[in-house]
């Protein structure tokens, strides 16, 4: 929730601040760092996820996982434009009164976007380690958010941190291989979010915001179909060809996909022919392929307005999702932005979520297993 004060130092915050050892800009000299403005920039708001191991179960009600989503204003695109290169978010939080502590929560979170339209339909969103001990209830923390030019190599300093609510969020994802958030360890590994401290080289992305992209109401373990369905409308939507309404597509990709909601999700073997048996019936001429972590390949289908759905994998479980946009950095590593929907509560909706990658698809103890590709 945003921090509410008054225009007259909301005014003295927009002066630019700059911080020393940080990666120069390419002119030279330092990056220039200016402190998030609400109601200039946009809204933050913070969240405790509820980790759940199935609808009605919560695996650890008070996690360590904490969470942070960005509504853009108008001025965010001073610095996120791609035709400035993008922009570097950094968030810093203290958790102190829960019995955390200062931490550089959200480190160097690259984002660009093609123009107004793709800045203000987008609402990302990042994982990061609370600082807690993942059994205590948090309803609040202190942050200060800061915009940069370029990656930063030191935590910026806050003039003041700011308070925001944190509110609880349950969080159900996954359904690929035999099991979905229940069995993954981010819970007991999760440390802050870290981008790469490189500049990138490539951005591909979907021809439409994120927010067209249509919602669909995932069930339990219904990841995979999910992802598919929202794929099969994006590239009718694209290429000018009718399709089944999209949550009726989901309901059918479920059977044609042969997954299995109450635990073991979708195989991968699964996803693909039932993605193809389902386009086959239904006279669409959407080819589909999966491929390992070939980021050329994915980078060059969404320029050719296909659509591709990353494959992340943990020990005894994964997910599917719908990807939105890939930047590969200077040093090898990616930054991925796709969506999904919290299963299980009957309610249809995109969350953006963000992960930054190493070179072969490694990401805090999860990995990108690959991609399914489709194109028309």
């Amino acid at each position: 929730m945003k921090k509410i004060f008054s225009i007259l130092f909301a005014l003295v915050l927009a002066v630019l601040l700059t911080f020393g050892a940080c990666v120069p800009d390419g002119n030279g000299g330092e990056p220039t760092v200016q402190e998030w403005i609400p109601d200039i920039h946009g809204e933050v708001s913070f969240m405790q996820l509820e980790w759940m191991a199935s609808p009605e179960e919560a695996l650890y009600p008070y996690s360590n996982v904490g969470a942070v989503e960005f509504t853009f204003e108008d001025d965010a695109g001073d610095w996120l434009f791609d035709q400035h290169g993008g922009g570097w978010l950094n968030v810093v939080i203290d958790t102190t009164a829960a019995g955390g502590d200062l931490q550089w929560a959200v480190q160097n979170l690259y984002l660009t976007y093609q123009n107004l339209d793709y800045l203000l339909g987008s609402t990302p969103s990042v994982q990061f380690s609370l600082g807690l001990d993942g059994e205590t209830p948090i309803e609040g923390l202190e942050a200060a958010v800061f915009l940069s030019s370029e990656p930063l190599e030191e935590q910026p300093e806050a003039e003041e941190l700011f308070p925001y609510t944190v509110s609880l969020m349950p969080y159900l994802v996954g359904g690929r291989l035999d099991g979905g958030s229940a069995n993954s360890t981010i819970p007991l590994i999760i440390t802050p979010w870290i981008g790469p401290i490189s500049l990138p080289d490539r951005t591909a992305s979907i021809n439409i915001t994120v927010a067209d992209v249509v919602p669909i109401d995932e069930g339990h373990m219904g990841c995979a179909p999910g992802a598919a369905a929202r794929s099969i409308s994006y590239l009718g939507e694209v290429h000018g060809f009718a399709t089944d309404d999209p949550q009726d597509i989901y309901d059918d990709l479920v059977n044609w996909m042969d997954t299995d909601i109450c635990s073991n999700g979708t195989t991968d073997a699964n996803m693909l022919s039932g993605k193809n048996s389902y386009c086959a019936a239904n006279n669409l001429s959407i080819n589909s392929e999966t491929v390992s972590f070939d980021m050329e390949k994915v980078q060059d289908a969404l320029d050719a307005d296909c659509d591709v759905e990353i494959l992340i994998g943990w020990s005894g479980g994964g997910h599917v999702a719908m990807v939105t946009s890939v930047t590969r950095h200077a040093n090898g590593s990616y930054t991925i932005r796709y969506v999904d929907d919290p299963q299980g509560d009957g309610v249809a909706e995109n969350k953006e979520r963000i992960i930054s990658t190493n070179s072969t698809g490694g990401f805090g103890g999860s990995r990108v297993d690959g991609f399914m590709i489709e194109c028309v």
